[in-house]
């Protein structure tokens, strides 16, 4: 290619053929973006607030204000001043203090920090034994547990199952509300259902979690557990019916478990106890239905079993399933006879007892003959002398 001599140049090197002058100008950006103000990023000092000294503290002035028209107090005022008059008020002055158990010293093993009150389930228990509502927030069961103490209660207030004679007022009996029996339904849930409950505590959302609650996550799915077995199997009447679904309901509830903790969603299973709640109810459930399962169901129950301890072998050095392995291993040991079933049923029972009640023939026989011979030894004695046998 015919090229310029110093257009070659020019396109190797920008700044050949320049005079020093002319190489600073084109140096030099003729356009220079305009250069920011801030040079760092400053940080907002955020104040931290101050820890509240009571639980009107965290209220709102609002709420503060319902409560001492209830009272009949005065509402004027600053909030420190409506929360000075709540705590000096007979009644809303229990309600300032929060209980706190304290934290354990590593140094000195002292409780510190530990605060009396009255928790939220003692408010829960007062409404209840008026005939109110239990639910909602901690200021709202106040507001509302004042209103029945002042007589300002409103019909929505009430509970729904509360008994009420025929003027329309609130039965009450031993200083208690009386509430009508619930009944309960018999209608059995899918265990697919169940498995689905399960499935969603163990898989559920933990960002926003503290570290407490991480620990303890295997222990609230093991109570959830442990309460649908009770439900299902102790309240539905499947172990007083000796249906062997029962059993089953606590394997497919426990396959869930283990499935779901070999994929990485169940955490704290190093904590201590986790498992409590739901062998407790199975060990129950097992002692009841153990004669009624096949030899199939055995196994079956067996092999879920041991897949547990083993994985919780990894965790910690207990069998958690121990009782009820040893309940099996003994009922195949009794279905093959090498011992026999224990009698522990009522009707043995009742039995055993006639036999302690009833006197024994054998054994008044073997005293009476004793009691001859004593009397004819002192008889013997007594002719040589004034020794006689006592009548």
């Amino acid at each position: 290619l015919a090229m310029d001599p110093f257009a070659m140049s020019h396109f190797v090197n920008p700044l050949a053929g320049l005079t020093p002058a002319g190489r600073a100008d084109r140096l030099v950006d003729p356009n220079p973006a305009p250069r920011s103000k801030k040079r760092g990023r400053k940080r907002k000092m955020v104040k931290r607030k101050k820890p509240a000294e009571n639980f009107f503290e965290r209220v709102k002035l609002k709420d503060l204000k319902v409560l001492l028209r209830l009272c009949h107090e005065r509402v004027t005022g600053t909030k420190a001043e409506i929360i000075q008059r709540l705590i000096q008020h007979p009644f809303m002055g229990q309600f300032a203090n929060e209980p706190y158990s304290g934290r354990v010293s590593r140094v000195t093993s002292e409780v510190i920090g530990q605060k009396e009150g009255i928790h939220i389930d003692a408010i829960k228990n007062m409404l209840h034994e008026r005939g109110l509502k239990t639910t909602g927030k901690k200021i709202e069961l106040i507001i509302r547990l004042a209103k029945g103490r002042y007589g300002m209660a409103e019909p929505e207030d009430f509970a729904k199952n509360v008994e009420r004679d025929s003027f329309g007022r609130i039965l009450v009996r031993n200083g208690k509300a009386v509430y009508k029996e619930r009944k309960v339904s018999l209608k059995r849930t899918p265990i697919s259902k169940l498995r689905e409950r399960v499935r969603k505590k163990c898989t559920v959302d933990k960002t926003n979690w503290s570290d407490y609650r991480y620990k303890t996550h295997a222990t609230l799915v093991c109570r959830l557990i442990g309460q649908l077995l009770k439900k299902e199997a102790f309240t539905k009447k499947m172990v007083e019916n000796k249906d062997p679904d029962s059993m089953e309901i606590a394997r497919e509830c426990m396959e869930e478990f283990l499935h779901n903790q070999k994929m990485g969603a169940v955490s704290g299973l190093s904590y201590s106890g986790w498992s409590f709640d739901a062998v407790y109810e199975i060990e129950k459930i097992l002692d009841a239905m153990c004669e009624n399962l096949s030899d199939a169901d055995l196994t079956k129950h067996e092999t879920w079993m041991k897949r547990v301890d083993q994985m919780a072998s990894r965790f910690q050095n207990d069998q958690i399933f121990g009782k009820c392995r040893e309940k099996i291993a003994l009922e195949r040991k009794i279905r093959s006879g090498h011992i026999p079933r224990p009698r522990n049923d009522g009707a043995s029972v009742l039995l055993d007892e006639e036999k302690r009640q009833k006197p024994d023939h054998r054994q008044m026989a073997a005293q009476l003959k004793a009691h001859a011979r004593k009397r004819q030894r002192w008889n013997e004695l007594g002719s040589t002398g004034t020794i006689k046998f006592p009548l």
